[in-house]
């Protein structure tokens, strides 16, 4: 009997642990997602702002 919640109790903690790693990992990827967004979001201003140029000097 002590041995099945000792196997019980060492399951609910390491579920403890995957889900911490798991939240950490999500954390990360939305952060790259943001840096990946933010580098987009420049590129199209860069963009934008040469052709409004381009078509200010043409």
């Amino acid at each position: 009997m002590c041995g099945q919640l000792d196997w019980n109790t060492d399951l609910k903690s390491e579920g403890a642990v995957n889900k911490s790693e798991f939240l950490q990992f999500v954390r990360l990827s939305m952060e790259t997602v943001n840096e990946v967004v933010d580098g987009v979001c420049r590129l199209l201003r860069g963009v934008l702002s040469l052709c409004g140029a381009a078509l200010y000097f043409f």
